[in-house]
C-alpha cells in the first residue's frame, strides 16, 4: 500500500533508509526542515511510496495556501483517490466553501466519516499561510485518525520551539537530512568528492551539482549555487537543455504539449527525461508517456529558471511564455494559478475567461483575490465589470466592507452596460446578469430591466449559445430569476428556477439545488404553498454541499420551510426553521422576507412586542444597506402596518400604507384596517376597489378572507357571507394556506365564525383563530352628549320616533343627530352602527 499521486521516483535516486523510519514515526506530525537542496521532497516520496498507510500526496497549489482553498484542494485530492464515500461532505467542498467560514469544520467532520488513519503528505509546506498551518496543527489535536508529514525550507509555526505543547510533532533537521560520508560515497563513487560533499555541508544538490561539475558551491549558499546551475555550460548539459529549463521551468508543473508549445521543441519529452534523470523534477503518476502526465520541477530550479528567464528574454517573450502556461492550468482546472498568471502579464480578456469559467470555486480564495487586484485603479476597473463583480462580492460577505462593495457593484455596473452592445450572446447575458445582480444588492433602480432584457436573450439563445455559458450558465438563471422575482414577475422568476435545476441536472453540476430552494421560496412567499410543499420535499431528498442547506443558496428553501410550518399553523416550527439562517442575516439580501416571516411568527404567537422588537433591529441593522426596490419597500410598509394595527394603531397603520403604489395590497391592508375598527363599510369600499386586480396568490387569499370578513361583520347578508366563506375554503385549501385567514382582525374573524355552517369550515377558521394576529381595535370618537344620548337610546328603540319620543324632541332632529352619528361612526345602517358602538369608549358615555 502507498499514498495516492506520489511523484515517480527519479533515475539514480539515493535510497536514505533511515529518513523514512523518521517518517514512519507514530508521531501525528513529522517535519522535513532544511533549506533547498536538502532532499526533503525525495525522502518524503521514497517513504509515501512504501508506507502501510491510506493517504495522498499533496503539493500546494499556486494560491492554495489560505485556509479555504487549501482544504478545497486537499478533499478534491482525497476525492480521486478513491478514499470518501458518496456521502461525504468533503465530496462537495468547492461549493461549501463557496459560503461557508469554516473550512476546518468541514474538513474535521469529512475526515471523520471515514474509517482508519489517514495520512497527508504535503510538499512545499511554506507555501501555507500562518492561519493555514495553525488550522492543521488544531485539526491533529481534533481529528487523531489523521497524519501529517510535511517538508518546510523556512522557519515557519511548523517549527517553532512550543510547538510541541499543541501537538505530538517530530522535527527532522539540516543535520538529519545532510548526507552522511557513506552515502556521499554511494552517491558519487568517488571517496575525494564524498569527503567534499560531507565537508560542504553534506547537502543531497550540492552532491548532484559536484558530480556535473565544479560549481564553486558551498552548502553555506545553497540557493546561490542552485542559479549556479543554468550558468553551467559543460558536463552533461549543453546550452540546448539550459535553454529549454529557462522556458518550461517558470511553469510550476506542465504536460509534454506545454513544454513542446513553449519551448518549441520537438523532443520536449526526451528533455524531460533529462531533466528527471539530472534530478531536477519528477512525474505525477501517471507515467510521463501518459497523456495525463505531469511533470513537477525542483523548487529551486523554478526559482533558478524563472530568474534567468526573465534576464536572458525580452518582455513580450515572457509574456507569451506566461499566457501560454496560463491557459494550460486554465484548462487544467487550475483556476487560481491561471488567474495569478493572467493579471500578472494583465492580460483582461484572459482574466475575463478564467473568472466567466471558474467563478464560484475562485470565491473560495477571497481575500486573495483582492490582493491579486490590489493595483488596478478603481477607474480602471470601469472597463472591467467580471473583476469588479468578483471584488464586490468579496467585499459584500465580509459584512464590514459594505461601502466598498457598494463601489465595486456601481463599477460592475458600468462595464457591463458598456460592453454588453458588442458581446456575442453568451457574454451580454453574463453581463447582463452581473448587471442586475449589482443593481439588485446595492438596492440601486434598473434590477429588472436588466434582468428581463437578460430573460429574453436567455430564450431567444440556442443551446450551443447557452453552452457557452458553461457551469455558470444555472447561477445566471438563479440571478436574472431573483431580479424578476423582487420586480414582480413571479412566472418569469419560476421558469428561471426551474430551468436553472434543469441544467444543474443535465450537467452534474450544483447550483440547480439554488434554483430548487428559490421555486419553493418564491412559490411559498406568493401563497402556492401546497406546491411549494412538493418543492420543499423534492429539494430535501437531495444531496447538498454542507452549508448550502442552512447558507445562503437555502435561504429560499428555508423561507419555503417558514411559511408551510406557519400556514400548517405551528408558528414553533416556522421559528426553528428560520433561526436557521440568522448567522447570515447580516449580509443576506433576503432579509426583508426573513423579517416579514419572523414578524408573523411573534404575531402569530401573540407577542406583539416582539414583532415590534424584530421589526425595528432589521431595520436598524439593514439601514445602512440600499437594497430597496419598490417592491421590496412595499413589503416592509405592509409589515410595519401588521404590527402597528396589531398593537392598537390603526391610525398609524393607515398612514404607512396609505400612499402605497400597490392598489391590490393597499387596498387589502385598508380593509384589514378598517375591519378591525368595525368600519365595515369602509372595508368594503376599499376591497370593492381594488378587486379582480391582479396580484399573488396570497394577496387574493387575504383580499377573500377579508371580504368574507367584511360581509360576516356586517350581518346584513349571511347567507352571501356563507357562500363566500365556503369559496374561501376551498381556495385556502387549495394552496394550503391558513395565515390569510389568520389575518382577518380578530372581530371579523369571530363573525366568520358565525355564519359558518359546514363542520370543516367551522375547524378551519378555530384553528385560524389559534394562531389570529390582529385584535379589534377600540376607536375614540368625540361624540356630542346629545348624540351620546341619541346612541344610548339607539341600542333600546326601534324606529325614529320612539326615540324622538324618549328624548322629547322631534324626528327631524333624531334625523339630524342620527346622520351626525352615523358620520363619525364611519357606518351607513342602524345593524352597522350597533356593532360600531359596541366597540368603541365613548367619552361620558357608559357603552
Amino acid at each position: 500500500m502507498s499514498l495516492s499521486a506520489v511523484p515517480r521516483a527519479g533515475v539514480g535516486v539515493l535510497a536514505r533508509a533511515r529518513l523514512v523510519a523518521a517518517l514512519d514515526d507514530a508521531a501525528p506530525l513529522v517535519i522535513l526542515h532544511a533549506p533547498m537542496g536538502y532532499g526533503k521532497t525525495v525522502a518524503m516520496a521514497q517513504w509515501a511510496r512504501g508506507t502501510a498507510h491510506r493517504g495522498v500526496w499533496m503539493r500546494v497549489r499556486d494560491g492554495g495556501g489560505e485556509p479555504r482553498p487549501f482544504v478545497q484542494q486537499l478533499a478534491a485530492q482525497l476525492v480521486d483517490a478513491g478514499l470518501l464515500d458518496d456521502g461525504n461532505p468533503l465530496r462537495t467542498a468547492a461549493e461549501t466553501l463557496a459560503v461557508d467560514d469554516d473550512p476546518w469544520g468541514l474538513l474535521a467532520r469529512g475526515l471523520r466519516r471515514r474509517p482508519g488513519l489517514i495520512v497527508v503528505a504535503l510538499d512545499d509546506g511554506d507555501r501555507l499561510s500562518d492561519a493555514t498551518v495553525r488550522g492543521l496543527i488544531d485539526l491533529l489535536a481534533d481529528v487523531p485518525e489523521l497524519l501529517v508529514r510535511v517538508t518546510v525550507r523556512r522557519a515557519s509555526l511548523f517549527t517553532e520551539p512550543s510547538l510541541a505543547v499543541l501537538v505530538d510533532a517530530v522535527i527532522v533537521g539540516r543535520g538529519e537530512l545532510s548526507l552522511t560520508a557513506s552515502e556521499a560515497l554511494e552517491l558519487t563513487g568517488d571517496s575525494q568528492a564524498a569527503d567534499q560533499i560531507v565537508a560542504g555541508g553534506g547537502v543531497p544538490a550540492l552532491a548532484r551539482m559536484l558530480t556535473l561539475g565544479d560549481v564553486g558551491a558551498s552548502g553555506a549558499n545553497v540557493e546561490q549555487a542552485a542559479r549556479s546551475l543554468l550558468r553551467l555550460r559543460g558536463g552533461n548539459w549543453d546550452d540546448a537543455f539550459v535553454a529549454f529549463l529557462e522556458t518550461v521551468a517558470v511553469a510550476d508543473a506542465l504536460d509534454v504539449r506545454l513544454a513542446e508549445a513553449i519551448s518549441g521543441r520537438s523532443d520536449a519529452l526526451r528533455l524531460l527525461e533529462t531533466a528527471e534523470a539530472e534530478g531536477l523534477g519528477s512525474w505525477e503518476t501517471p507515467g510521463p508517456r501518459d497523456s495525463t502526465a505531469v511533470f513537477v520541477f525542483s523548487p529551486f530550479l523554478r526559482l533558478a529558471a524563472e530568474e534567468s528567464l526573465r534576464r536572458e528574454r525580452s518582455r513580450p517573450e515572457v509574456r507569451e511564455i506566461i499566457r501560454r502556461v496560463a491557459r494550460w492550468e486554465l484548462e487544467r482546472g487550475l483556476a487560481f494559478s491561471a488567474l495569478r498568471r493572467a493579471a500578472e502579464i494583465d492580460d483582461a480578456s484572459l482574466v475575463d475567461e478564467v473568472l466567466r469559467r471558474h467563478w464560484n470555486e475562485l470565491l473560495t480564495y477571497r481575500g486573495r483575490l483582492t490582493e491579486l487586484f490590489a493595483h488596478v485603479p478603481l477607474l480602471a476597473l470601469r472597463t472591467r465589470p467580471l473583476v469588479a463583480m468578483v471584488l464586490a462580492i468579496v467585499a459584500n460577505a465580509s459584512g464590514t466592507q459594505r461601502l466598498r462593495a457598494l463601489e465595486y457593484f456601481g463599477l460592475a455596473i458600468y462595464g457591463a452596460r458598456m460592453q454588453r452592445a458588442s458581446a456575442p450572446p453568451a457574454d451580454r447575458v453574463l453581463l447582463r446578469a452581473i448587471e442586475t445582480t449589482s443593481y439588485r444588492v446595492s438596492g440601486r433602480s434598473g434590477a429588472l430591466a436588466a434582468a428581463r432584457d437578460g430573460y429574453r436573450a436567455l430564450q431567444e439563445m440556442d443551446a450551443a449559445e447557452r453552452d457557452r455559458l458553461g457551469r455558470n450558465e444555472p447561477t445566471v438563471y438563479n440571478q436574472i430569476g431573483t431580479s424578476l422575482f423582487y420586480g414582480g414577475l413571479t412566472a418569469d422568476a419560476l421558469d428561471c428556477f426551474r430551468r436553472s435545476t434543469a441544467v444543474s441536472d443535465a450537467k452534474g453540476l450544483f447550483a440547480g439545488l439554488q434554483g430548487l430552494a428559490l421555486t419553493a421560496g418564491t412559490l411559498a412567499v406568493t401563497g402556492e404553498v401546497g406546491e411549494s410543499r412538493e418543492v420543499i420535499d423534492e429539494a430535501l431528498s437531495r444531496a447538498w454541499p454542507e452549508r448550502w442547506v442552512d447558507g445562503y443558496p437555502g435561504s429560499f428553501l428555508q423561507l419555503a420551510r417558514g411559511f408551510s410550518a406557519l400556514e400548517g399553523g405551528d408558528p414553533d416550527a416556522a421559528d426553528a426553521a428560520i433561526r436557521i439562517l440568522d448567522a447570515h442575516r447580516a449580509t443576506i439580501e433576503h432579509w426583508p422576507l426573513l423579517t416579514h416571516l419572523d414578524v408573523l411568527i411573534a404575531l402569530a404567537r401573540g407577542r406583539v412586542g416582539s414583532a415590534h422588537a424584530v421589526l425595528a433591529n432589521a431595520l436598524r441593522t439593514q439601514q445602512a444597506r440600499h437594497a430597496t426596490s419598490e417592491l421590496t419597500l412595499s413589503r416592509l410598509r405592509h409589515t410595519r402596518a401588521l404590527v402597528l394595527l396589531a398593537a392598537g394603531d390603526a391610525a398609524g397603520a393607515e398612514r404607512v400604507v396609505a400612499k402605497d403604489k400597490d392598489p391590490v395590497r393597499r387596498g387589502v391592508s385598508l380593509g384589514r384596517i378598517a375591519l378591525a375598527a368595525g368600519d365595515v363599510e369602509g372595508a368594503v369600499r376599499v376591497l370593492q376597489a381594488s378587486a379582480g386586480m391582479a396580484a399573488s396568490a396570497r394577496i387574493e387569499s387575504e383580499h377573500l378572507a377579508l371580504t368574507v370578513g367584511a360581509l360576516a361583520l356586517g350581518g346584513t347578508d349571511p347567507d352571501g357571507a356563507r357562500r363566500m366563506l365556503d369559496r374561501l375554503a376551498v381556495v385556502l385549501e387549495q394552496r394550503a394556506l391558513l395565515v390569510p385567514l389568520a389575518m382577518v382582525p380578530a372581530n371579523a374573524l369571530e363573525a366568520i365564525a358565525e355564519v359558518a355552517g359546514d363542520p370543516d369550515v367551522q375547524q378551519l377558521i378555530a384553528r385560524a383563530g389559534r394562531i389570529g394576529m390582529i385584535p379589534a381595535t377600540r376607536r375614540r370618537v368625540q361624540l356630542t352628549p346629545r348624540e351620546i344620548a341619541v346612541a344610548d337610546e339607539l341600542t333600546r328603540s326601534e324606529t325614529v320616533a320612539e326615540i324622538a319620543a324618549a328624548l322629547v324632541v322631534s324626528p327631524n332632529t333624531v334625523k339630524s343627530q342620527l346622520r351626525s352619528l352615523y358620520r363619525k361612526l364611519g357606518v351607513s345602517s342602524r345593524v352597522d352602527a350597533l356593532r360600531a358602538l359596541a366597540a368603541l369608549d365613548l367619552p361620558g358615555s357608559e357603552h
